[in-house]
């Protein structure tokens, strides 16, 4: 499963939130429905950044990228040339 979104908390902390079953993300609720797992080890940084708008710009790009299933109704950022 992937999925892509930005953090400025704790990679652990934002973890725990996703497998906090009262209060369900995304993930929280595609692992409920399909009975799927993760584990920490699995979780990955794919980008770091400075400011807030580099951290959506570059979620938009690994999305666009990537095309992550849990991603498919989120816009962090519209991408457009003109």
């Amino acid at each position: 499963m992937e999925y892509v979104r930005k953090t400025k908390r704790h990679l652990e902390t934002r973890f725990q939130e996703h497998l906090n079953i009262r209060l369900p993300t995304a993930v929280t609720e595609h692992m409920m429905a399909s009975n799927h797992q993760f584990c920490f080890e699995d979780v990955k940084i794919l980008e770091r950044g400075k400011t807030d708008l580099e951290l959506l710009i570059k979620e938009s790009l690994t999305c666009k990228k990537l095309n992550p299933i849990l991603n498919n109704n989120v816009t962090s950022f519209p991408l457009e040339l003109f």
